[in-house]
């Protein structure tokens, strides 16, 4: 099938209420498997291309899509017995052997995962847990086994103690003996499947989860990106796992053990009735402790989370600075600066646990009491014979299970109030509106031209004019020179083409798109760039975008980042440390460079993107045939501008900041 039927084949499959419309525009505009990826985005869920083994397509979350040889498609439904039931053309569906689908279609996959979806941040992850129901349904049905074997317990107990020995019955005794094992047994075997159940749920939802949260933070606006902290992003993420292990682990286990202290209240009450009224009202008492304590302990962890964020931020800035910090001898400064940081938050984390765990001993003292108390109440029932000795153990049991459960769920609300603090940098993120998802597709030549019209910027509503009434009109394939002194606004127009940033007044188009719609067509290069912590192939392929090994090798060979390579010991598979540092600041921007030129893009944008590398290099690639047929935006300082330095031959130079405007009202 073709692509745009297979967007809609499994939009139906998967969302049977979706409209097929959307899918057959996206599917034509952008054509092909980044198309069906690019759709399947569009309809609310994550998406890639994967190539698995034959043994791996049970571990795809179906119904999705295998790509064939020659730009056909699949539908595959489910897996079932080493078959896979597919849909092709006409709607015919067939059976195909996993290993035979698997050299069919090349192993190339669209892994599927539900997406972030929309609303608050419990309904988003609500809505998550709903996609795994079949999962959740087992744990559930689990947990109501275990509830009925938790309220059979304090009966055998009864049983075994006023009947089965009182009258000598062996047969009696001897049966409830084997009941108990077996539901002991039982018991264990429910817990360790449970275990199990929560353990593939919990990662489930955590892979699911946290990839859409950074999904979802990769598309958010580089305006609000830039004012966020490392520590606060961490938080971000720290706070969504805190939320996940409370719904997959602590509320069920509770609410399970809540409905047993309902139904052990309700025996209780038939053995006791006073008894059991003084324990509710301590049970209300306990309930109004809680609330108060809860309180304090929110404010509490509020300022143990922005101390937190502040460590980490601070933790992460001086890990980037390093080097700066031990050429200027201010180590033992970075270092105090980080202990009285971390010290802050240990102390209000150090008294949070104080308070709690002279909480937890009062209650804990309290119950002691109030169990012994209906101990000594019930034996004392026991000596007057109102009461069997059975029934007696039997109660003691059930209002400890009881108090057990009420403590649980005082710990709930507890858990609950104090995660609003650290839920807090995760809602903020999620708030922010994201940008649509764009398609990765093979760039074109530019068909038109980058048109700048009357374009006013400034980074805050009440701030200075950045850049004011600029007009400009760059032609396809055009080599254009961006000069200016240092903070004229060079890198502010750069980043503005690029789409990190949106124009306050006027229009900038490429070939008739705006920047954060045209991205297929452009890279931008800023002059720092930080290498990631992997060899220095995998670099080139995450910074150009995953082009080909080929391409990869042509660009080195232009660039003269080839020459570079062939003199370490281990070539393109010598590992970078994070950010680069063992690389010179030119060899780090020789490498970015290379990955950009390797990349289809037709438009580049660079913001000083030369500025450290040998004049003798900076000459030999501005001669390079990668450059031809590309349209280049490039910026440079006044000081590296001389007439005689290396240029592109016949750019065309603007400068930005020489003319003067009027401030528009």
């Amino acid at each position: 099938m073709s692509p745009a039927e297979a967007v809609m084949r499994l939009a139906s499959a998967r969302l049977p209420s979706a409209e097929d419309s959307s899918a057959r525009k996206s599917s034509s505009v952008f054509p092909g498997a980044e198309g069906i990826r690019t759709e399947v985005e569009r309809l609310g869920f994550q998406a890639r291309w994967s190539s698995i083994d034959p043994q791996d397509f049970r571990c795809l979350d179906l119904p999705t899509v295998a790509a064939l040889e020659g730009g056909s498609y699949l539908l595959v439904h489910e897996i079932r017995r080493g078959m896979a039931l597919c849909e092709g053309t006409g709607k015919v569906r067939v059976q195909i052997s996993l290993g035979l689908l698997a050299s069919t279609c090349q192993g190339s996959v669209l892994d599927i995962s539900p997406a972030l979806p929309d609303g608050s941040l419990w309904q988003r992850i609500f809505a998550l847990i709903l996609t795994q129901r079949r999962a959740f349904y087992p744990i559930l049905w689990i947990a109501l086994l275990t509830l009925a074997m938790g309220l059979l317990t304090p009966q055998f107990t009864r049983m075994l103690v006023d009947q089965a020995f009182p009258q000598g019955a062996h047969s009696m005794f001897t049966i409830l003996i084997i009941a108990t094992v077996i539901q002991g047994v039982f018991q264990s075997w429910m817990s360790w499947v449970q275990s199990r159940f929560d353990i593939y749920l919990e990662k489930r939802l955590s892979f699911f989860i946290e990839q859409g949260l950074f999904s979802h933070l990769l598309r958010l606006p580089f305006p609000y990106l830039s004012t966020r902290s490392v520590g606060s992003l961490l938080q971000g993420f720290s706070g969504l796992a805190t939320a996940r292990d409370f719904l997959t682990g602590s509320i069920l286990t509770t609410l399970t053990s809540t409905l047993t202290a309902i139904g052990y209240l309700v025996m209780m009450a038939r053995l006791m009735p006073a008894a059991t009224t003084m324990l509710s009202l301590f049970t209300l008492l306990y309930a109004g402790a809680t609330f108060l304590v809860s309180r304090h302990l929110a404010g509490l962890k509020t300022l143990e989370v922005a101390a937190q964020v502040k460590e980490r931020s601070f933790l992460a800035e001086m890990l980037n600075a390093l080097p700066v910090l031990k050429a200027s001898g201010a180590e033992q400064r970075a270092q105090e600066r980080w202990r009285a940081l971390y010290w802050r938050k240990r102390h209000i984390h150090l008294y949070g646990q104080k308070f709690r765990l002279f909480r937890v001993n009062i209650l804990a003292l309290l119950q002691g009491l109030l169990t012994r108390m209906l101990t000594f109440w019930a034996g004392f029932l026991v000596i007057k014979g109102e009461l069997q000795l059975g029934e007696m153990l039997a109660l003691t049991m059930m209002a400890g299970a009881f108090q057990s459960a009420i403590s649980g769920a005082g710990n709930l609300y507890l858990q609950l109030i104090m995660m609003k603090p650290q839920l807090d940098h995760t809602r903020q993120i999620l708030d922010q509106p994201a940008l649509p998802p764009r398609p990765q597709v093979e760039s074109q030549p530019l068909p038109a031209p980058v048109v700048v019209q009357d374009l006013w910027f400034r980074y805050q509503p009440e701030g200075p004019w950045v850049l004011r009434g600029l007009n400009l009109e760059i032609r396809p394939g055009e080599k254009l020179l961006v000069r200016g002194p240092s903070g004229c606004g060079k890198s502010t127009f750069l980043k503005l083409l690029a789409g990190l940033y949106v124009p306050e007044r006027g229009a900038l188009t490429l070939a008739g798109f705006p920047p954060e719609q045209a991205r297929h067509f452009l890279s931008y290069l800023p002059q720092f760039v930080r290498l990631f912590d992997r060899s220095i192939l995998e670099n080139l392929r995450l910074l150009s975008g995953a082009a080909s090994r080929e391409r990869l090798m042509v660009a080195a060979g232009h660039s003269g980042l080839d020459e570079l390579v062939q003199t370490l010991p281990m070539g393109y598979e010598t590992l970078v440390n994070a950010g680069g540092a063992t690389f010179s600041g030119g060899q780090r921007q020789l490498i970015a460079l290379t990955a950009v030129l390797a990349s289809s893009k037709s438009v580049l944008v660079l913001d000083e993107a030369m500025a450290n590398i040998d004049p003798i290099w900076k000459a030999r690639l501005l001669r390079s045939p990668l450059f031809l047929d590309r349209t280049v935006i490039f910026a440079s300082h006044d000081e590296d501008q001389s007439r005689d330095g290396p240029t592109f031959a016949g750019a065309r130079q603007i400068t930005i900041g020489s003319e003067r405007h009027e401030p528009f009202h």
